[in-house]
């Protein structure tokens, strides 16, 4: 998946000799959207647990990679909608990037996500000792 955040602005920009404005006109009314999801706070989310490092402890925390991705994609849906495993399995599977923008083949099951809910609380010292000390090092 290409890091759009981190093109530089002027590989994006066209220069100005080169730019000609294609302007059409579109019936708004005619506009159709099919399988259409969120996406703006899962990434946002996302970038985020990457910068603080939170992606890779949650991979030390488990050999299970699978695991280890429904552990952030529980955290995530949770800061993004916060509801139940099962709101959380169904919305993934029909409103929400998440499982794309993680890589994730398949969407998880409602299972699977209280089973990546378990090691976030068996983790959970470990895990907030991380996050704190992340966040006073930013603050310092």
């Amino acid at each position: 998946m290409e890091k759009l955040l981190d093109t530089p602005v002027s590989a994006i920009t066209p220069e100005k000799a080169e730019y000609t404005p294609d302007i059409q006109r579109v019936d708004v009314k005619s506009i159709e959207n099919e399988d259409s999801r969120t996406f703006g706070c899962e990434w946002m989310a996302k970038q985020m647990a990457d910068r603080c490092g939170l992606t890779d402890f949650l991979s030390q925390l488990t050999d299970n990679h699978r695991i280890a991705q429904l552990m952030l994609a529980e955290i995530i849906c949770r800061m993004s909608h916060p509801s139940s495993e099962a709101e959380s399995s169904r919305r993934m599977s029909c409103e929400s990037s998440l499982c794309e923008i993680l890589g994730l083949l398949k969407y998880p099951t409602h299972k699977e996500l209280y089973a990546a809910a378990r090691h976030l609380y068996a983790h959970k010292t470990e895990i907030e000792t991380f996050l704190g000390g992340d966040v006073k090092s930013m603050l310092i």
